[in-house]
């Protein structure tokens, strides 16, 4: 159920697949090979949602499921950010499913299939009185020349996951809560709220697709937004 376009419901399932079920079906579709997987993640993903909406599995139980815990936060949501792959069958390699999995103020498990491929390996918890925002940082392989670089904000409300707030309007490469570069890394001082992006060191062009030669830049979080420091 989509809440107002703006939250996605989430409800416990009555009958969550087994753990046998979720490992054999995430290892059978890391198993294919060819040409992108046809779909069939979407199917591995009904059941690890599922799975994770009924159980908080830690990193050894997630691994023997076939799945990663890439990181989590100690705080009242107990936010954790749990992912699954296959192999493109293409120069991008392998794709990271992201399934994120929460609780309510009852305790209550949530979870979620991301509509976003990456390898996330940093979660901050962004300064914003009143609301539960965070941000992920990590990276994917897009093709042989571009490694990209994704910061994703998301908010948790209770029940509800939020995935459209406006967060990087207005700067180059964001679409509302995503902002993905190639070849350009991104690091987050939580102290100060600030997001610096930079070239990775690495043989291929910084921001190899732009039109326009890349330049080094901060953005600040404030008032819900990131924003360009001068």
């Amino acid at each position: 159920m989509l809440f107002a376009l703006t939250g996605q419901a989430q409800t416990r399932v009555s009958h969550p697949p087994t753990a046998s079920e979720v490992k054999k079906a995430v290892e059978h579709l890391a198993s294919l090979t060819g040409e992108g997987d046809d779909g069939r993640a979407e199917g591995v993903a009904r059941k690890v949602v599922a799975y994770l909406k009924a159980h908080r599995p830690d990193e050894d139980e997630a691994s023997e499921l076939g799945l990663t815990l890439d990181t989590a936060l100690d705080d009242q949501a107990q936010l954790s950010v749990y992912s699954f792959s296959h192999e493109s069958g293409g120069t991008r390699g392998t794709v990271h499913n992201v399934v994120v999995q929460w609780q309510n103020a009852t305790g209550q498990l949530f979870a979620y299939h991301m509509p976003v491929e990456c390898a996330f390996a940093e979660l901050y918890r962004l300064r914003a009185p009143g609301r539960n925002l965070y941000l992920l940082l990590g990276n994917e392989k897009g093709s042989g020349i571009c490694l990209g670089y994704t910061a994703y904000v998301l908010e948790l409300k209770g029940n509800y996951l939020i995935l459209n707030n406006q967060v990087f309007d207005g700067i180059d490469h964001g679409k509302q809560n995503e902002l993905t570069t190639c070849n350009v890394a991104m690091t987050f001082d939580p102290a100060r709220q600030v997001l610096s992006l930079d070239a990775d060191g690495g043989p291929n062009d910084p921001d190899v697709y732009s039109d326009k030669p890349f330049k080094p830049f901060k953005l600040v979080f404030r008032q819900g937004r990131f924003v360009l420091l001068p």
